[in-house]
């Protein structure tokens, strides 16, 4: 409980702090301010520092999955997370540096073409000349030009009145294209409209104006291999039990125009070539009988189908690869229309919540270090500090035995005793005040004459 202390005497030994007067400029004791500006110190700009640098990590290696310089070479799934941040940083560095935002707190206080088939929404299948399959087409994208091809064939052997003529099967689908199928050569016969009413082969000069598409005819005989036909009437036996067909065809070249992305064809494009184009093509297969061999096994393998339409579309897809396969000894390399490289990175995933959350307890931290400092400052004026110096122990120790001379305009509390000022140092002892056991301080001054002090 607080007592009211009776004024002093003129000759008590005991000095009360007092105010200065107005006018008395001594400075007073003031090492509050050192203490102070390193308390601020501690207590803002490490944790200020930490989170200034993490910020700084974060935005310098974030990353975006970027945009494409070309919108039709973008992956649907390649989108950012919302309120997501992607670092190209180790978790293990970000755990590092977070951590000790959250620990220093506490402490402080060459061109080879090969052949393709992509199908369509529409289930429409093309053939196409592209770029090999290589480890690098995982990490590019690109838009080219080239050139496909589509075939679509039926079984006509109705139309062409196939039928058995002794150990053969004769056929007559028109005056060009009419015999007997009695050995597994492959017949051939192209033409330039569906009345297969001229043929082309043999006639390299009448081929320069074929239009596009080009119409052909195959006839041939099928080995079973122990199985059997598909159900249909358009494959006919002859007397030894073998299966014989004829087949009408057409062929369509393309210019086509197609974006590869993530080593899958995401955008397919084709236009139908002008005669120029299409009667490369067409020579390299009407005029050579090397695609044969490849036709009869692919037929061989397409005779186990269940149907006719089947049979048919697969012999199709075939014939559409040897053509595009026979005619790409005329084209030559050529850059993509455009390209790009993807790099896969290991990243690091941060919510934007708990950033923003830890970015804003740090700057909190910092807000209220700021807070304490002015707190601090304000409370030291009016020579706080001064009156704090004078009631610690070693300042009741000069107020109680120093001379009041000594007191008032000191600096620090060293400045208080005789020591300090080069005068001579008393003793402080207790006496009796009345001999009966009532005892107090006193001071003793040093003998005269004493060389050693006391």
């Amino acid at each position: 409980m607080a007592q009211k202390v009776p004024n002093p005497t003129p000759g008590s030994n005991s000095t009360l702090l007092r105010r200065k007067p107005e006018g008395t400029h001594s400075q007073g004791i003031t090492s509050h301010q050192v203490g102070i500006a390193w308390s601020w110190f501690l207590v803002t700009v490490p944790i200020a520092a930490l989170t200034a640098v993490f910020l700084v990590l974060v935005f310098h290696y974030r990353l975006y999955h970027g945009d494409p310089p070309f919108p039709n070479l973008r992956l649907p799934s390649a989108e950012d997370e919302k309120n997501v941040v992607y670092v190209d940083l180790s978790s293990s560095m970000i755990l590092f540096t977070t951590s000790w935002a959250s620990s220093v707190a506490p402490m402080l206080s060459s061109f080879v073409a090969t052949v393709y088939t992509y199908v369509d929404p529409d289930q429409t299948s093309y053939t196409y000349l592209g770029v090999p399959e290589t480890a690098s087409l995982l990490t590019q994208g690109f838009t080219a030009k080239t050139y496909g091809a589509r075939t679509q064939c039926q079984l006509i052997s109705s139309k062409c009145t196939l039928q058995n003529a002794a150990s053969s099967v004769k056929f007559n689908c028109s005056a060009d294209f009419t015999g007997l199928i009695n050995t597994p050569t492959l017949q051939a016969a192209f033409f330039e409209d569906e009345s297969m009413s001229k043929n082309l082969r043999g006639k390299v000069v009448s081929n320069c104006s074929t239009g596009n598409p080009y119409y052909f005819a195959l006839a041939s005989v099928v080995n079973l291999s122990g199985g059997k036909t598909p159900n249909s009437t358009e494959f006919v036996k002859s007397l030894h039990g073998v299966p014989t067909y004829v087949l009408g065809c057409h062929t369509t070249i393309y210019d086509i125009e197609y974006d590869r992305l993530n080593n899958t064809v995401t955008r397919f494009q084709p236009a139908a070539s002008n005669t120029s184009v299409s009667n490369i093509w067409q020579t390299s297969i009407s005029q050579t009988q090397d695609w044969f061999p490849f036709f009869q096994q692919a037929a061989g393998t397409a005779i186990f189908s269940d149907t006719a339409e089947e049979f048919a579309e697969k012999v199709a897809l075939a014939l559409s690869k040897a053509t595009i396969a026979l005619g790409a000894d005329a084209l030559g390399a050529q850059p993509a229309l455009a390209a790009q490289d993807r790099e896969t990175l290991l990243v690091a995933r941060i919510p934007v919540a708990p950033l923003v959350a830890m970015v804003a307890v740090c700057l909190l931290y910092v807000v209220c270090g700021l807070v304490l400092t002015g707190i601090a400052a304000w409370s030291a004026r009016y020579e706080v500090r001064d009156v704090q110096a004078r009631l610690s122990i070693a300042g009741l120790v000069a107020d109680r035995f120093e001379e009041p001379g000594l007191r008032s305009d000191a600096n620090c509390v060293e400045e208080m005793f005789a020591e300090h000022a080069g005068q001579e140092s008393k003793r402080i002892a207790i006496e009796s005040v009345d001999g009966v056991g009532v005892y107090r301080y006193t001071t003793w001054p040093k003998p005269e004459g004493s060389a050693s002090g006391w």
